[in-house]
């Protein structure tokens, strides 16, 4: 089975850039930047693809 890098630009583009995933992307923000459950409330995915 091949799994796919996640250092890969293009895949870290296709999981947070689905509206789908959004719960995802607001997980990893608040991880990466340490920001409290409060800061972040709401995602809006513009553009993915620029």
């Amino acid at each position: 089975m091949n799994i796919l890098s996640t250092r890969s630009d293009y895949i870290i583009k296709l999981l947070f850039s689905d509206e789908r995933n959004a719960v995802c992307l607001k997980s990893f923000l608040h991880a990466v930047l340490n920001l409290p459950e409060s800061e972040l409330r709401e995602l809006s995915i513009v553009a993915p693809f620029l």
